[in-house]
């Protein structure tokens, strides 16, 4: 898990989506640890509750907070049940990831 590797493009798209969020409050270290979850579920299609908590080396309420979150800004969507559930990118999330990899 630790090979995602993250850059600007991604980090530049979670500051984005946080701005037009407009959630302040939100620390270096955590927008870090939500583009490194960006980075992977485009890298990989989807992301799970599991896989974040191994990805950031966090807690499960931990991670669930980080998902809710994108899931505020309406960059990832749940796909099944929230307990067996996986994420995807919306498709704001696409065209953010897309228009920051110009």
């Amino acid at each position: 898990m630790a090979g995602i590797m993250i850059d600007g493009t991604v980090l530049d798209a979670i500051n984005e989506g946080i701005s037009e969020g407009l959630i302040e409050g939100i620390t270096d270290g955590i927008k870090t640890r939500l583009a490194k979850e960006m980075a992977y579920v485009h890298q990989n299609g989807i992301i799970t509750r599991p896989v974040v908590e191994k990805l950031g080396e966090i807690s499960t309420a931990s991670a669930e907070r980080d998902l809710s979150l994108l899931k505020k800004l309406r960059l990832l969507e749940l796909e099944g049940s929230r307990k067996t559930g996986r994420y995807t990118l919306t498709e704001k999330g696409k065209r953010l990831l897309e228009e920051k990899g110009r």
